[in-house]
C-alpha cells in the first residue's frame, strides 16, 4: 500500500524562495528615481531601510526637543520679569 507512493521532488519550485519573484513597486521606484546608481534590489533595501532610520531619527529629535523646550519664555519675554499664578480653584 505505502509502496506505490511517489514523489516528483525535480519539480517541486517554492514560492517563498524564488528568485523571479516580481520586486515591489518601491524597489522598483528607488532603483528608477536612482538614476542607476542602485543597480540590485539588495542594495535598494538597503537605501529603504537607512531612509526609514533618518525619519526616525527625525521624529525622535523632534518629539523630545519639543518637550525640552518647553520651559523656555516666549520669544520677546526673555528680560522681562513674569510671573507666573498657580491658582487652585
Amino acid at each position: 500500500m505505502v509502496n506505490n507512493v511517489q514523489f516528483e521532488e525535480d519539480n517541486y519550485k517554492s514560492n517563498y524562495f524564488s528568485e523571479d519573484e516580481k520586486s515591489s513597486n518601491m524597489i522598483i521606484f528607488v532603483r528608477k528615481i536612482s538614476g542607476g546608481l542602485i543597480k540590485s534590489e539588495k542594495q535598494a533595501n538597503y537605501f529603504l531601510f537607512l531612509v526609514a532610520l533618518i525619519f526616525l531619527f527625525i521624529t525622535l529629535f523632534i518629539f523630545f526637543d519639543l518637550f525640552n523646550g518647553v520651559d523656555k519664555p516666549p520669544k520677546g519675554l526673555e528680560g522681562e520679569n513674569v510671573e507666573i499664578y498657580d491658582e487652585q480653584f
